[in-house]
């Protein structure tokens, strides 16, 4: 399993609030069972978010 850091930019550059965060965290961190798992919900960001720029970062 990996942990990914998900951030969303809109064409500014400024962060855009997702509704999945809980909390006030600065970064939303989500664990996936496989590389096909983290592909699926990376294209479901997109099509959420078309207009932003979506950022996964590999935590450790």
């Amino acid at each position: 399993m990996k942990k990914y850091k998900v951030i969303v930019l809109d064409r500014h550059g400024n962060e855009k609030p997702l509704d999945e965060k809980k909390n006030d965290e600065q970064l939303l961190e989500i664990n996936f069972k496989s590389e096909k798992s983290r592909i699926y919900y990376y294209e479901n960001m997109k099509q959420k978010y078309p207009d932003c720029s979506i950022k996964m970062m590999m935590c450790q």
